[in-house]
């Protein structure tokens, strides 16, 4: 949430973040129509990026893949 206010604060629309440590591969639904694209460790909460998109932009992903828990193509 705090992320969120902030990037309302600033008028940011994507945000790229690193040092997420989320485990794993997924996306989540946040406030606000926002989308979380994430990719970390397996098995650690450790590293992990992710991408914060709104909905429009979010809608014209075709396809995005996660290289490992520094890189999402």
């Amino acid at each position: 949430m705090q992320v969120l206010r902030e990037m309302k604060q600033y008028n940011i629309d994507i945000l790229a973040l690193s040092e997420i440590r989320w485990k794993g591969v997924g996306q989540k639904a946040l406030n606000y129509g926002r989308v979380l694209l994430y990719s970390g460790e397996d098995y650690h909460h450790r590293a992990g990026v992710g991408l914060m998109l709104p909905p429009t932009p979010y809608r014209a992903i075709f396809k995005w893949t996660p290289i490992n828990e520094w890189i999402l193509f």
